[in-house]
C-alpha cells in the first residue's frame, strides 16, 4: 500500500533536477508541425491524416512516434486557410496593430488520443526547464483552432478548460457541447446539430415521406446523433424501415452486408448521417456493387465534400439532398493555395507528403526496391510540378463552406485580441486568459460577405444552413446547387424554405420519389395497421354495405342512418329507394311470411324468457329494476318527511312499467303528461296534469323518443342511465342526465390502456345505433393516443349462435389478449356464455360501465373467465335507511298492485292467485314470506351505484320545486300559477350543496 501512495505522490509533484529552482519537462512530444513564430501564436489541430496506425506496446520501452496514414487533401486545405487568414490579418495591421500573429499547427490524425496529445503540447509548451517554482508555462498560445470531431472535441475541451485556453471548433456540431457551464472555453463556428436534426426531419416530412432508412457512422457520436434524428422523425409521424452503421475501417464483408440490407429494403429514401471518410468508403463499395436508385438525404459532414464522389460515382449520388453550412468567397485564397511549395517549408513532412499525394511521386527511392525493378517504375518528385494544373479537393475553392468556418474562427480570435490589446499599457506578460475569454464572449463583427458573427449564451454560432442538391451537368460531372435554406432563428414553421422547381431527383427526374410504406386509404375505405409493422404500414379495407367514409385515411366507417344506404363507392349515404309491395307480390308474400315467423320467434323468446327466469339476466331485469323504482319511492317519502324541503307540499308518484320497449315507454310518457281525465272543460284542451317532471330509466333510444315527446310541452325528463354524448344542449334542452357522458368513459378507458403501455388491443361492441354514434369517438381517442386496433367485432344478444361463435373465434385467435368490451349487459351475458363453452382463457378484459360491475353477470361458472377484468363505473354510495325500506315492501301494502304482486311471485316462486289442487308444484303466496331471507339484486345494497343516481335525480326535482314554491313578498305561489318550464329552468341552474347538477 505504501508503494502505491508513493507512486501517486511522485506523479503529483514537480520533477526536480539537481538545481531545485528549476522545473523540468517530463517528456517531449516530437510531433510534426507547421510553425511560424509571432508575438501571439494561435494553435491549430487538423486531421491531416485519416487515421493513426496502431502501435504495439510492451510497456518496457517508451512508445515510438505516432504513425498517421492516408493523407487528407481537404483537411490540408483547411490548415492552409488558417495560415492564409493569419497572414491576411498581419498584412493589414488593423485588428492587431504592431502585433504579429504566429501559428503552430499539428496533425490530430482523426484520433481522440492524438488530439488530446496535440492539445497538451500546445498549452504546455516544450521548454526543457522553467524557473517558475509553480511550473507555470510560458506558452503564448491563448487559443486553438481545431478540427476535432465531436467526440474528440469533448475530450480536448475537458483538457483545456482548467487552463482557460479558448478552443474554436469549425466542425464539432454535437449538441452535448452546448453547455457553457461544463465547457466555458469551447466555441464553434458551425451550427449546433440540433438544428440540422430538426431540418432533416422537416425535409423528410415536407416531401410526404414516412418510410425511410437511416445510416450512421459507427461511432459514439453517430449513435447519439441518430437517436436524436429518429426521435425527431417519430415526432413527425415518420417510420424507420431499417437502420445501419458504417465505419471507414469496416471489412468488405461488413460493407457488403450493409449494402445487401439497402438493396432489399422496401424504401429508397435513405438519411445518411455519416462522417466524410466513412461515406467515401461506403460509396466506393456501392459503386462496385452497382447499387442505384437510392434517394440519399445527406448530412452536412459529407454532402458538399468533393472527394466523396469522383466522376465514376456520379450516377450513384445524383439527386442527393442535404444541408450544408453557407458557402462563401475568400478573395486571394485560391492563389495562396497554389503558392504552397516544398521550398517554402523545407523539411516539413506535411508539405512533402502533400506534394507526393498530389502528384503521385516520391522524394526518394523506396529502400525496399529490388535492383531487378525498373527505376522508371518509381516516379520521383522534382519540385517542378505545377499545382495550377491540378484539380482536386485541395485546389477546389468553389465550395468554401468548412474552410470559411476556419476563416471565421481566426477572425473571432483576432477581434477578441483587438479589444483586449486596446487596454492602456498592455504588455504580453499581462495576457490574462480569463480576461481574453471575456472578450471572446462579447465578439460581434461583420464578415466580408455581410454575415454577422457572434456567439449566443451557449457559445453557438448563428444556425444557418443551405439546402443543396447534387446535379449532373452535360459533361457528366456532379456539382452542388443550392435549392433552399434553413434558418433556425425564425418561427418553427417557417425555418425551412425549398424551391422545388429547381430540384433534380435520382435518374434526372422531376417527380418526387415515393417514400411511403402504404399508400393513403381513399374515401370509401378504412385503414388498419399491418401485423407486427409500424403505424405507417397499413391495409385499406373497403367499408361494408350501409357504411361510408368520406375522408382520406379514415380509421373507421360510419354507419348510414336507417333511411339511407351507402352509394357504390361507399363515400356518401343516399336515400333508400322506397318500393311499395302488395300481398299478391312474391316479395310481399315472402315478407309477410317472414313477419309471421318473426312474431312466432318473439312469442318463443317470451316463453324461453319465462322458462329461464332464474338466470342472471332475468333476475337482473326483474329484481334490479324494481329495486330502482323502490329507491325512487324511498327518496320521495324521505323528502315528504323533511320539514325544510318543500314544506306544506306533498310529492306523489306514478310509476309505469316500460317493458324494455320503446312503444311502451312512449305510451307511459303520454299517460303521465296528459293525465287521465275523461273530459276537460277548458275549450283549449289545456292539460290538467300535475306531473312537472318525467323520470325515466330510458337508455339512448327510449330517451330520444321520450325527450322528443315531452320537449314541446316544456316538461323536463331526467334520465339516470342515458350517457350518450349525442344529446346536445340545444337540441334536447329538456333532457337531464345524472350519469357522466360516455365521452368521459371513453377517455378514461383510453388513458387506462395507455397507462399500462398497451398499444395493440381488440375491440368488441354492441350492434346498436347508440354504439355506431360512439364508435367514431373511440377510434379518434385511440388514434390520438397511439393505440392500434388489432380487430373489431360488433354483435348483439339476438345474433345467431354461429355469429357469436365467430366473435369468440376472433378473440381466441387475436394477436392481442387485451380486449376492450364496450357492450350492453345483455350482449355480454350471451358472449360470456360462448366464451365459457369454448373455454377461452387468458383474456384481459377492459369493460364498460354497462356491465363491468354487475354481480350476477359472473356466476361461479364464469368467474375464472372474468378474473382480473378492469373497467370504470360510477362511484358507489350509501343511502341510510334504504335497506330497511326495501325489506318492508309487502303485497299487503298495496293489494292488487300487479307490479308488486309479480315481484313477490318471482322472488319467492309462488303465486298470488288461488292455487287449486290441479297444480301442486306451485305454492300459494301468503304475504308472510320474509325478504330478509332473500339475497338478490333487490335486497343487495352493497353496490348502490345506479340507485344513487335515482336518489339524486329525485332530490334534483325536489330542490327545483322548492325554489319554484319559495314564498316571497308575503305570498306563496300555487301550482296552478306555475309552468313546467320554470321547473326546468330552476332545476338547470340550481347550485345546492350536493352539486346534484353541473
Amino acid at each position: 500500500m505504501s508503494q502505491i501512495v508513493l507512486l501517486l505522490y511522485l506523479l503529483a509533484g514537480p520533477v526536480w533536477g539537481q538545481n531545485d529552482s528549476l522545473c523540468r519537462l517530463r517528456g517531449r512530444f516530437d510531433l510534426p508541425r507547421i510553425f511560424k513564430d509571432g508575438d501571439i501564436v494561435i494553435g491549430g489541430s487538423f486531421n491531416i491524416h485519416y487515421y493513426r496506425k496502431e502501435q504495439f506496446l510492451d510497456f518496457r520501452t517508451p512508445p515510438g512516434p505516432p504513425e498517421c496514414k492516408s493523407f487528407d487533401l481537404t483537411q490540408f486545405q483547411f490548415a492552409q486557410t488558417m495560415i492564409y487568414t493569419i497572414e491576411e490579418i498581419n498584412r493589414k495591421q488593423i485588428l492587431v496593430p504592431n502585433i504579429t500573429l504566429g501559428y503552430q499547427i499539428h496533425d490530430g490524425c482523426g484520433d481522440p488520443a492524438m488530439s488530446t496529445k496535440v492539445t497538451t503540447l500546445l498549452i504546455s509548451g516544450q521548454e526543457e526547464t522553467l524557473a517558475d517554482p509553480k511550473c507555470k508555462t510560458t506558452s503564448n498560445i491563448p487559443a486553438i483552432v481545431t478540427d476535432a470531431e465531436s467526440m474528440q472535441s469533448v475530450a480536448v475541451a475537458r483538457v483545456i478548460t482548467p487552463y482557460n485556453v479558448t478552443m474554436f471548433s469549425y466542425s464539432a456540431a454535437y449538441d452535448y457541447l452546448n453547455n457553457m457551464y461544463e465547457f466555458p472555453t469551447f466555441f464553434r463556428t458551425i451550427p449546433n446539430d440540433y438544428h440540422q436534426v430538426d431540418g432533416l426531419a422537416q425535409l423528410v416530412k415536407y416531401f410526404g415521406w414516412n418510410w425511410i432508412g437511416t445510416i450512421r457512422s459507427n461511432s459514439t457520436y453517430g449513435a447519439l446523433a441518430m437517436d436524436e434524428i429518429i426521435k425527431s422523425m417519430h415526432g413527425f409521424g415518420i417510420c424507420i424501415a431499417f437502420s445501419g452503421a458504417v465505419h471507414k475501417t469496416d471489412s468488405k464483408e461488413k460493407l457488403l452486408s450493409l449494402i445487401n440490407v439497402i438493396r432489399q429494403a422496401s424504401t429508397r429514401i435513405i438519411v445518411a448521417f455519416v462522417a466524410q471518410a466513412d461515406m467515401a468508403v461506403l460509396m466506393h463499395e456501392i459503386a462496385q456493387q452497382n447499387l442505384t436508385g437510392i434517394q440519399w438525404i445527406g448530412s452536412e459532414s459529407w454532402i458538399t465534400m468533393p472527394g466523396i464522389s469522383p466522376k465514376e460515382h456520379t450516377s450513384f449520388l445524383a439527386g442527393t439532398l442535404g444541408f450544408a453550412v453557407p458557402k462563401a468567397i475568400l478573395p486571394g485564397l485560391k492563389e495562396f493555395l497554389l503558392e504552397v511549395h516544398p521550398s517554402r517549408y523545407p523539411g516539413n513532412v506535411f508539405v512533402a507528403e502533400f506534394w507526393e499525394t498530389t502528384f503521385e511521386c516520391s522524394w526518394q527511392k523506396p529502400e525496399n526496391l529490388s535492383r531487378a525493378d525498373d527505376a522508371a517504375q518509381v516516379n520521383l518528385c522534382t519540385g517542378q510540378e505545377k499545382l495550377d494544373e491540378i484539380d482536386n479537393q485541395y485546389t477546389d475553392t468553389s465550395q468554401l463552406r468548412i474552410a470559411y468556418n476556419v476563416y471565421k474562427a481566426v477572425y473571432a480570435i483576432a477581434h477578441s485580441l483587438n479589444h483586449m490589446l486596446s487596454k492602456t499599457n498592455f504588455t504580453f506578460s499581462e495576457l490574462d486568459l480569463w480576461e481574453l475569454l471575456h472578450y471572446m464572449y462579447a465578439v460581434n463583427f461583420t464578415a466580408k460577405n455581410g454575415e454577422s458573427i457572434y456567439f449566443d449564451e451557449n457559445l453557438d454560432t448563428v444556425p444557418l444552413y443551405e439546402l443543396v442538391n447534387w446535379q449532373v451537368n452535360s459533361e457528366g460531372v456532379a456539382h452542388v446547387v443550392t435549392i433552399g435554406r434553413y434558418d433556425g432563428l425564425i418561427a418553427f414553421d417557417k425555418r425551412l424554405y425549398i424551391n422545388k422547381e429547381n430540384i433534380i431527383w435520382i435518374n434526372g427526374k422531376k417527380e418526387v420519389p415515393r417514400g411511403v410504406c402504404s399508400d393513403s386509404c381513399l374515401p370509401g375505405t378504412w385503414k388498419t395497421v399491418k401485423k407486427e409493422m409500424p403505424l405507417c404500414c397499413f391495409t385499406c379495407i373497403p367499408c361494408s354495405d350501409g357504411e361510408i367514409s368520406n375522408l382520406t385515411n379514415s380509421i373507421s366507417c360510419l354507419k348510414c342512418p336507417q333511411e339511407y344506404w351507402s352509394n357504390r363507392l361507399k363515400t356518401q349515404c343516399v336515400p333508400k329507394r322506397i318500393e311499395f309491395l302488395s300481398f299478391d307480390d312474391q316479395m310481399g308474400s315472402s315478407l309477410m311470411a317472414l313477419a309471421l315467423i318473426g312474431a312466432c320467434l318473439t312469442v318463443a323468446t317470451a316463453l324461453i324468457f319465462y322458462k329461464h327466469r332464474q338466470t342472471p339476466l332475468v333476475k337482473a331485469n326483474n329484481s334490479e329494476e324494481f329495486h330502482l323504482a323502490q329507491t325512487m319511492i324511498f327518496a320521495i317519502h324521505e323528502i315528504n318527511s323533511n320539514l325544510k324541503l318543500l314544506p306544506n307540499i306533498t310529492l306523489g308518484y306514478k310509476i309505469y312499467d316500460a317493458c324494455s320497449s320503446e312503444a311502451e315507454s312512449v305510451k307511459a310518457v303520454m299517460a303521465l303528461i296528459s293525465a287521465q281525465d275523461e273530459s276537460i272543460s277548458d275549450s283549449s284542451c289545456t292539460v290538467t296534469s300535475k306531473v312537472p317532471v318525467v323520470f325515466a330509466d330510458a337508455g339512448f333510444i327510449r330517451s330520444l323518443a321520450e325527450t322528443t315527446l315531452t320537449g314541446p310541452f316544456g316538461i323536463p325528463t331526467i334520465s339516470f342511465s342515458a350517457m350518450c354524448q349525442c344529446f346536445g344542449e340545444h337540441e334536447f334542452a329538456t333532457l337531464f342526465e345524472t350519469m357522466p357522458g360516455d365521452s368521459h368513459q371513453i377517455k378514461a378507458i383510453t388513458s387506462l390502456v395507455k397507462y399500462f403501455g398497451w398499444n395493440w388491443v381488440g375491440l368488441i361492441q354492441s350492434t346498436s345505433t347508440y354504439m355506431a354514434l360512439e364508435s367514431d369517438t373511440i377510434f379518434q381517442e385511440f388514434e390520438s393516443a397511439g393505440i392500434c386496433i388489432a380487430f373489431r367485432e360488433a354483435f348483439s344478444e339476438t345474433d345467431s349462435r354461429e355469429r357469436i361463435h365467430q366473435v369468440v373465434n376472433s378473440i381466441k385467435h387475436s394477436p392481442t389478449k387485451i380486449i376492450i368490451a364496450f357492450a350492453t349487459l345483455a350482449d355480454m351475458e350471451v358472449l360470456l356464455l360462448e366464451v365459457f363453452r369454448q373455454n377461452v382463457t387468458g383474456i384481459q378484459w377492459i369493460g364498460s360501465q354497462s356491465w363491468i360491475s354487475i354481480r350476477n353477470l359472473s356466476p361461479q361458472l364464469n368467474a375464472r373467465f372474468l378474473l382480473g377484468a378492469l373497467g370504470f363505473v360510477v362511484p358507489n354510495a350509501k343511502i341510510p335507511g334504504l335497506k330497511e325500506f326495501l325489506l318492508q315492501v309487502n303485497p299487503k301494502q298495496s293489494p292488487g298492485n300487479p307490479l308488486l304482486n309479480e315481484f313477490w311471485e318471482k322472488t319467492f316462486h309462488c303465486s298470488m292467485q288461488n292455487v287449486t289442487g290441479c297444480n301442486p308444484k306451485v305454492q300459494q303466496c301468503t304475504g308472510n314470506e320474509h325478504l330478509q331471507d332473500v339475497d338478490n339484486l333487490y335486497t343487495d345494497t352493497t353496490q348502490l351505484r345506479i340507485s344513487s343516481h335515482v336518489y339524486k335525480a329525485v332530490y334534483i326535482i325536489a330542490h327545483a320545486l322548492h325554489n319554484v314554491f319559495s314564498c316571497g313578498n308575503n305570498s306563496c305561489p300555487k301550482w296552478s300559477d306555475n309552468k313546467t318550464w320554470q321547473v326546468r329552468k330552476i332545476g338547470a341552474t340550481s347550485t345546492n350543496k350536493d352539486c346534484l347538477l353541473s
